[in-house]
């Protein structure tokens, strides 16, 4: 006889386990010398319980999924683990000094192309340091690189002054596109181009100022049209 066959999707929980780690000690008996113990297997973070793989979740889920930490901290606690945000971002933090030099080498692979997008946004920081929770900051994302490697960058900054990019791209010789947001006009960037070869608008961020531009004159000469 024949037989059906039939295909279902199917998941896997998450799977928490502990990994121990047994160091032998060994000594002579017949000597003096103080006892040896044999190394641990190397760490990321350094007495930390928290193994490569969890460090690599933690940072895809809040960096690639988008996943707040006290949201992660959820997740865990599902499971019955119980570890604070706080400690979830001191182990983030203590990732990035790793990944340092990772970073150099993307900024270095960005100069390298001669177009590089810059733009900056509003992020609002609620319990910063020395700052109000009201208080603006910025978000400074630089992008560029052909299709198959691209590098994008962000860098956070409590300013939107013309010394931020300046500061960013301080090396770099090249063209540099911008919005049309009024801190990247080309007016106040101009002490920028002794740096860059060119700095261009986005057409599209163009195109919406001239409009909004527009209709405010189109407003007063309906307002003075009636006034007379």
């Amino acid at each position: 006889m024949s037989e059906e066959t039939s295909e279902q999707l199917d998941i896997m929980p998450m799977q928490i386990r502990v990994i121990r780690h047994i160091c032998k000690v060994y000594g002579c008996r017949s000597c003096e010398t103080a006892p040896v113990t044999a190394d641990k297997p190397a760490q990321l973070i350094e007495k930390s319980m928290a193994s490569p793989r969890v460090l690599a979740m933690l940072l895809a889920t809040k960096y690639v999924d988008g996943l707040p930490l006290h949201r992660f901290e959820t997740v865990l606690s599902r499971q019955g683990i119980e570890i604070p945000r706080q400690t979830l971002a001191r182990w983030v933090i203590q990732c990035s000094e790793h990944l340092q030099p990772l970073l150099n080498l993307m900024r270095d692979r960005l100069f390298e192309s001669p177009f590089i997008h810059c733009d900056e946004t509003r992020v609002q920081i609620l319990k910063e340091p020395d700052r109000d929770p009201t208080s603006q900051s910025w978000m400074w994302v630089q992008a560029s690189g052909p299709p198959d490697r691209k590098v994008v960058l962000f860098d956070y900054t409590t300013s939107c002054a013309q010394e931020v990019p300046l500061c960013l791209l301080e090396s770099y010789r090249g063209n540099v596109m911008t919005d049309d947001y009024p801190c990247s006009l080309k007016a106040k960037w101009a002490a920028l181009m002794l740096h860059w070869h060119a700095l261009t608008n986005c057409m599209a961020s163009s195109v919406n100022s001239r409009m909004s531009a527009m209709s405010s004159v189109t407003s007063v000469v309906r307002k003075k049209a009636c006034l007379s």
